[in-house]
């Protein structure tokens, strides 16, 4: 029964009511906001069985008591120790290139977020709970992925017949917020190098490119930070060019199908 308890989760429902009335204008305004978040992974801890009784063949009711502030001490030290553990991941990546450096902040930065359930909790019931200073610390690494990803630009730099792939990957990249630019520097510049290859046939009157798309994204310094290589087929009547183009244009379905990250070698 102990090691059931142990793995119960915490349900929550946090009730806010405001009420408006104005007697002039026989108005009369009430809401009522629920809030409520599923805590599975908060643990009370110093807890003592109280009750339990097996209600049918696989399921119990139990009743537990914890030390109220033991209980405080307990889950502000885990908001604490994950806010530090974040930070400190953040600071292991500076030295990272730019692109990195924001998907640890925006890592972060999500990770935190998922404590409003805990600083909710602690803000109920501890009076002395710094709520402004936890959430201050919420926004804060916000705001440090916002501009961290504000200072990444694409460059995009083809030869002549990876032209027309440029157009699908700037598509894909401004679509998850990123800048794609014509040129850039500092250590937020990031460039991405297509390089083409054709073999051309002819089958039932079919002219047919086979093209193998190579790609590799460097950073400003031109270290590799990613890699990968397509095989695109296009089929035309009406020339060799045509069937290239068509080869071409298949890359925005790969980049639908398999998402821009996959085709670039990144983790976006």
């Amino acid at each position: 029964m102990s090691n059931l308890v142990a793995r119960l989760g915490v349900s929550i429902e946090s009730k806010y009511e405001s009420i408006t009335e104005s007697t002039k204008y026989t108005y009369a305004n009430k809401s009522i906001e629920y809030i409520k978040s599923e805590v599975a992974k908060i643990r009370i801890s110093n807890y003592e069985l109280v009750f339990s009784e097996k209600i049918k063949y696989n399921q119990f009711v139990a009743m537990v008591q914890s030390d109220r502030n033991k209980f405080i001490k307990d889950l502000t030290q885990q908001i604490d120790d994950k806010i530090a553990s974040e930070k400190n991941k953040i600071k292991v990546a500076s030295k990272d290139h730019a692109l990195k450096r924001y998907l640890v902040i925006r890592e972060a930065a999500h990770e935190v977020e998922k404590l409003e359930p805990a600083i909710i909790i602690l803000n109920g019931v501890d009076k002395n709970f710094d709520n402004v200073f936890y959430q201050k610390e919420i926004q804060n690494l916000q705001s440090q992925s916002e501009l961290a990803r504000r200072n990444i630009a694409f460059v995009i730099k083809t030869d002549s017949l990876s032209r027309k792939a440029s157009t699908p990957i700037k598509n894909a990249l401004s679509q998850q917020g990123y800048r794609v630019t014509s040129s850039a520097s500092g250590d937020g510049a990031m460039f991405i190098h297509l390089e083409t290859y054709s073999q051309r046939n002819r089958s039932m009157g079919f002219q047919i490119a086979e093209l193998l798309v190579n790609i590799k994204v460097t950073d400003y310094q031109g270290r590799l930070i990613g890699s990968n290589s397509l095989g695109l087929t296009g089929h035309a009547t009406r020339g060799y060019d045509m069937a290239e183009s068509a080869a071409i244009e298949e890359l925005e379905d790969v980049i639908s199908k398999q998402g821009i990250s996959k085709v670039l070698g990144l983790a976006l």
